[in-house]
């Protein structure tokens, strides 16, 4: 895709840059249908416009201002009018293209449980020919390298002109999904019982897949299989689609990019991919004429994955089928991340006097060298666990229908 330069992100707020979709798009006869550029494209127009460019150049197509037109860069008779729209300050515009959901498999939207490391994310490490001790949260010195790769991968994925299977990305795009999902500078946990929504356009066939899983017992486990945008926001989620999901955390990684985003208002959250889920509930809205599908988002772990996350390097010595019990541990950072909500200063000294014990005996006992050896890098961020659903119970939201009302 075409490149922009940092510019203000005000200057594009409340600008919409618009082409018209209809089947004659010329006729003055028929209704017209205006469809919004997507954000990026948006951005790319509206800068060359401002800096007084006659044209701006997009993947398949440029932009002719001085006709106000779209013409393809193939083929220069195929044409269609265009038009800028200023909105009101208070309009706020929703990106369709980041709340409905564009999966890799197209027939089925999540794919089976398979941990908290994604298959990409595998081959990505391994293609780098990173360690266990090498992931970028864990040595900030490879991440220099990383972000120049994920840089020069943007580049040359910004000048591709079809699409290819996941697998012909991890040179390109997989340095910076490395990047996203093993964060160096961002090892923060969703605080559990939050609740993130998403619109869908589901088929009556997929919907009737969820429906299925509900009175089963136990539930299934499936996962995410791609970063995905969520928000806190149910009236975002609303303007999408057929379906509305309605996301509980039980634990499970994501990034708020709210303050990141030109579009705070979206409150939008990402999702990492492998964050497993359980369908509990489902109902239609008749006043939304909506699905509503409720979730239970819980992290889970193959531990068996690690082996393909650290070809690499040496297996740990530990016994990689016994995780270490670091329960106080998790127990103890919790109570200090309450009391640091609560910000009363005694509860707060209590609370790091506490963690700070407990720290010391994990260490004395090998449980932190454990815990590296069996998880590694973003499991390490929550060591192991031992039962699922027990944390999830803790966490006040175990799936259980009663939940939810």
């Amino acid at each position: 895709m075409a490149s922009a330069s940092p510019v203000s992100n005000k200057s594009f707020i409340n600008v919409q840059w618009v082409w018209n979709a209809s089947p004659n798009p010329f006729s003055k006869s028929q209704n017209i249908e205006w469809r919004r550029y997507s954000d990026v494209e948006n951005m790319i127009i509206e800068k060359a416009f401002t800096t007084g460019e006659t044209n701006a150049i997009l993947d398949d197509y440029h932009i002719d201002f001085k006709h106000s037109v779209q013409i393809s860069n193939d083929d220069i008779h195929k044409q269609r009018p265009v038009k800028r729209t200023v909105c009101d300050k208070d309009d706020r515009i929703l990106r369709e293209e980041r709340f409905l959901p564009n999966p890799v498999p197209p027939d089925r939207p999540f794919g089976g449980q398979y941990g908290f490391i994604s298959p990409f994310i595998k081959e990505v490490v391994k293609d780098l020919n990173l360690t266990k001790k090498q992931l970028p949260s864990k040595d900030k010195t490879v991440v220099p390298m990383i972000v120049e790769k994920a840089a020069s991968g943007i580049i040359e994925e910004g000048s591709e002109q079809h699409e290819q299977v996941w697998r012909s990305k991890i040179r390109t795009l997989g340095p910076f999904c490395l990047l996203l999902w093993d964060n160096p500078f961002n090892r923060k946990l969703t605080k559990p019982g939050t609740i993130l929504y998403r619109g869908a356009k589901l088929s009556a066939d997929l919907i009737a897949l969820f429906k299925d899983d509900c009175p089963k017992d136990p539930r299934p486990w499936h996962s995410f299989q791609a970063f995905t945008s969520c928000t806190r926001n149910a009236s975002v989620a609303e303007n999408f689609g057929n379906v509305l999901f309605i996301m509980k955390i039980c634990l499970a990684f994501t990034v708020d990019l709210t303050e990141l985003s030109k579009y705070s208002y979206e409150e939008e959250e990402l999702l990492f991919p492998g964050v497993s889920f359980t369908v509990d509930i489902m109902e239609f809205d008749k006043k939304k004429n909506k699905h509503l599908i409720y979730l239970t988002l819980q992290q889970r772990h193959d531990k068996a994955e690690q082996h393909h996350v650290y070809k690499n390097a040496p297996q740990p010595s530990y016994d990689p089928q016994t995780p270490p019990d670091t329960s106080a541990y998790i127990s103890a950072a919790l109570v200090l991340g309450e009391a640091l909500g609560s910000g009363d200063p005694d509860a707060i000294a209590a609370a790091k006097a506490a963690l700070d014990r407990v720290t010391a005996d994990a260490h004395a006992s090998g449980v932190f060298d454990h815990a590296a050896a069996f998880s590694g890098s973003v499991l390490d961020r929550v060591a192991s666990i031992d039962d699922d659903y027990a944390v999830a119970g803790a966490a006040d939201c175990d799936g259980h229908d009663d939940d939810w009302k």
